[in-house]
């Protein structure tokens, strides 16, 4: 029996996409919807294979079909590919035959819409603050690729461009150029890896203005970018290219190829003070110090190597730069001190709490003082009062970690009507564990399956917590799982979609609902994280 065609919570809301015609230089907006289960201008939803659905419509007296590749970037942005909206095949087999796949997205031979996002799934405003690959001040060239001019229009390193203070959008500022002075300014809506490898950011122009009604918006300006950027790892220089309007293809080649292009040199920064210069002494401060060896390594927002980190806040979206300057032991020797700065070259002490959560996720907190001065009691228990711990996984993976719970589990999702929910790990590969959410009284009506892969497992005041990724989108998620005494094997599991962020006291077991924050990078947007008695069945 096919079951029902639904689309997940993250992809429903209301989007706005660059109309069909429309180009430099008047850009225009048409609204599109996505709900449950269909996107209404272009059909209802039949069937989902991966990435790929397949859309019906019925519209006109013909029934036909349609397949559509749709890829969540971020919380703002869904970038959808088609062989063309003009295309619809009377059977589904057809249809399925002309859905897009990796090689015709990456050789251009698709048509790609972008999505950008204006309201959530429940109807609220969603535009979320999404952090900026660029972090930092720059100088940079400019120029404008339209035909008018041969030379840069801003030739000279005297522009400034800077995610000051905040990282979730950056300030350009136009200097000697041959259009004169000018300022701009954006919001980071989404950065992600294309499927031909190139890095891509997605941007909203906050001084961009719009006239027309509600269903189609003229602008004079691109309100939505997208561009291509690199950096040279060495250097610190980034190239950076926009397209023409707001797709990620008019125009735009490579980061050194687009409708705009800007080179960006990095403000060298001035050395650290003298007395982070020599070593410190175990288990006093003073002088620079190493991290612990399980700590090393890249992590989603976080990147330690030797005594220093760099560190990406996603509650106050500063990016910090910090040495190690003591470590207090024994009787807190996962706390230490750190010489700090930000993105904007603000400086302080402050206290970072490590905590090793296996071999591929780590906890944190950072201390609520900071300090002018060398100062111990920053890293006391009153700095830290709070249980609420930013968790992180590797990004690069070598030993996998199993997940903990085997077998296969179902349950009654509480506070649902008639909803269900199941679990189960892969015996081939342990590491991974399948969720599924289906009608009660209809196993085959399939309302959301989900892939993950286990990235961390600890125990603590009797909770089990398990730190995944997501494999069928973006973003990362945490389990906590309380195993009762019974004859038969019962878990109660809270699915709490947090990319980083769990507070203990949230975290009750027997609570039906609790409110939570999802994201990943940039990903964040209200969900509610359900708590499932789950009985296994092997």
């Amino acid at each position: 029996v096919q079951g029902l065609c639904y689309f997940p919570a993250a992809f429903q809301g209301e989007f706005v996409t660059q109309s069909i015609m429309s180009g430099v230089p008047t850009i225009s907006y048409s609204s599109l919807s996505i709900l449950f289960d269909s996107i209404p201008i272009w059909g209802v939803c039949h069937r989902r294979i991966g990435n790929n659905v397949i859309l019906k419509d019925d519209t006109g007296g013909i029934t036909c079909f349609k397949c559509f590749n749709l890829v969540l970037r971020s919380s703002n942005v869904l970038q959808v590919h088609t062989a063309g909206l003009d295309k619809c095949y009377t059977t589904e087999e057809r249809a399925t035959a002309d859905c897009p796949n990796d090689i015709t997205i990456r050789e251009k031979r698709t048509r790609e819409i972008m999505l950008y996002r204006t309201k959530g799934f429940m109807g609220e405003p969603a535009v979320s603050p999404t952090y900026c690959p660029i972090n930092g001040v720059y100088s940079f060239t400019y120029s404008v690729n339209d035909g008018t001019e041969n030379s840069l229009e801003c030739n000279s390193h005297t522009s400034e461009i800077a995610d000051c203070p905040y990282g979730f959008g950056f300030n350009l500022n136009f200097k000697d150029c041959s259009f004169g002075d000018m300022d701009m300014s954006f919001h980071c809506l989404g950065d992600w890896e294309g499927p031909d490898g190139h890095r891509y950011i997605a941007l909203m122009d906050t001084q961009a203005t719009s006239q027309g009604g509600s269903q189609i918006e003229v602008e004079t300006r691109p309100r939505y970018r997208c561009a291509l950027y690199t950096e040279d790892a060495n250097t610190g220089q980034i190239n950076l290219a926009l397209s023409s309007d707001s797709t990620c293809t008019n125009h735009l080649r490579s980061a050194k190829d687009g409708y705009e292009t800007l080179t960006l040199q990095p403000r060298p920064m001035e050395p650290w003070p003298a007395h982070l210069q020599y070593a410190a002494i175990t288990g006093s401060f003073g002088g620079s110090c190493e991290l612990p060896e399980w700590s090393q390594g890249k992590w989603e927002h976080v990147h330690v190597q030797g005594g220093t980190v760099i560190l990406k806040d996603q509650s106050d979206f500063k990016t910090y730069t910090a040495r190690c300057v003591g470590q207090l032991s024994p009787i807190h020797e996962d706390r230490f001190l750190i010489y700090a700065r930000t993105q904007c070259g603000d400086e302080h002490y402050k206290c970072v709490w490590l905590k090793n959560r296996g071999e591929n996720a780590i906890e944190f907190q950072i201390g609520t003082d900071t300090s002018d001065s060398h100062d111990e009691s920053l890293c006391s228990d009153e700095n830290f009062p709070n249980e609420s711990w930013v968790t992180q996984g590797r990004t690069e993976v070598v030993d996998p970690t199993p997940y903990p719970i085997i077998g296969e589990y179902t349950g009654v999702i509480p506070d649902t009507d008639g909803l269900c929910a199941k679990l189960y790990s892969d015996c081939n590969n342990p590491e991974i564990m399948f969720y599924t959410i289906f009608n009660c009284f209809n196993r085959s009506e399939v309302f959301e399956e989900r892939e993950y892969r286990c990235l961390g497992e600890w125990r603590e005041d009797g909770l089990i917590y398990t730190y995944t990724e997501r494999r069928d989108m973006i973003g990362y998620e945490c389990f906590v799982g309380l195993v009762s005494t019974t004859s038969r094997p019962r878990k109660r599991i809270t699915a709490l979609p947090s990319w980083r962020q769990r507070e203990l006291n949230n975290l009750i077991p027997g609570a039906s609902r609790a409110s939570a924050s999802f994201a990943h990078s940039s990903l964040r947007w209200s969900i509610v994280a359900v708590t499932v008695v789950l009985t296994c069945f092997t």
